[in-house]
């Protein structure tokens, strides 16, 4: 769940994680501009009275959506890649971890890029938190390296490819929602693997 001040009771905490999810869903299907408070509030069967209660403005509640998604992913890709100690196993569990994550979280990964392509000042976050999952990356391809599973190549460069080939696969979901991935994020993996080994 997204950051939530620790003196709201159990009953605040589900409405506001309700809320958090009615937008995404609301975003996924109609786009950032129409997902209006009043038709997130019909979404979450609340008022606007109680969304401005819980959130101040749509813009709190759409950083709090961003942050939502993130603290998903790290729950969803982050721990288990963390699990792992070799950098085959470091590599894989990053990928197929986050290909699972974008199928299953769809209406979040959806909302997450149409809140982007609006240009919403809380772009910074998703920014932010894309320049460390590129950053991830490197530093398991640069393990990889040190260990000799992986060839020579610049672990930044190829870091950054990795991450496009993952967000490929949110934005055919944007484009269409009811897209299967699994034979890209087979594809993708294969493609991936044959790039990085010896």
């Amino acid at each position: 769940m997204s950051e939530i001040p620790p003196q709201l009771t159990a009953i605040e905490r589900t409405r506001r994680a309700q809320i958090i999810e009615a937008t995404a869903v609301c975003i996924a299907a109609n786009g950032y501009s129409a997902a209006s408070l009043a038709t997130i509030a019909k979404q979450a069967g609340v008022s606007k009275g109680v969304i401005l209660y819980h959130f101040g403005s749509k813009d709190t509640l759409i950083e709090e959506v961003l942050k939502h998604v993130y603290v998903l992913a790290d729950a969803e890709i982050g721990i288990p890649v963390r699990a792992e100690t070799t950098p085959k196993g470091l590599l894989n569990v990053y990928i197929s971890a986050s290909f699972a994550f974008i199928s299953a979280r769809r209406d979040y990964v959806i909302a997450l890029l149409l809140i982007l392509a609006d240009g919403h000042a809380a772009s910074r976050i998703a920014d932010g938190a894309h320049i460390s999952a590129t950053e991830d990356i490197k530093n398991i391809l640069e393990y990889g390296q040190t260990e000799g599973v992986f060839r020579a190549f610049d672990a930044g460069e190829v870091a950054k490819m990795i991450r496009t080939l993952i967000d490929v696969a949110s934005y055919t979901l944007r484009d269409d929602p009811a897209a299967d991935l699994s034979a890209y994020a087979r594809e993708a993996r294969a493609f991936i693997q044959a790039a990085i080994y010896p």
